[in-house]
């Protein structure tokens, strides 16, 4: 197998006076976490159209910025995103990229019948 080389570009390629960030700006991965969570954490983005859940109790699954999330239609008609975790036993709720449930509840909760 042949090694890949790296090319580094000479500095006189960039226009004079430009400044670029130190290389751990590139390569640390607690600051890109901070920069996604600076992204992601603060305000509303687009997880999917509300078609793909037009019934209540019918879900989609998205992951973004490192987080699972289910998207749902509750009973009254809204549409509502939640981490697809369960508090109780730390388990995925919705396994399925997307699908119908009667009620939402983690795999180990019993139905009670």
């Amino acid at each position: 197998m042949e090694e890949q080389s790296v090319v580094v570009k000479p500095r006189d390629v960039m226009p004079e006076g430009a400044r670029t960030l130190p290389a751990r700006y590139y390569t640390d991965p607690a600051l890109f976490k901070a920069e996604l969570d600076g992204l992601f954490g603060r305000m509303w983005f687009y997880a999917g159209r509300s078609e793909e859940a037009t019934r209540a109790g019918q879900y989609f699954v998205r992951e973004l910025n490192g987080h699972n999330i289910v998207v749902t239609r509750n009973t009254t008609g809204r549409v509502r995103a939640f981490h697809n975790i369960c508090r109780h036993r730390g388990t995925r709720i919705c396994t399925e990229v997307s699908g119908q449930l009667s009620v939402m509840r983690g795999p180990t909760i019993s139905t009670g019948g």
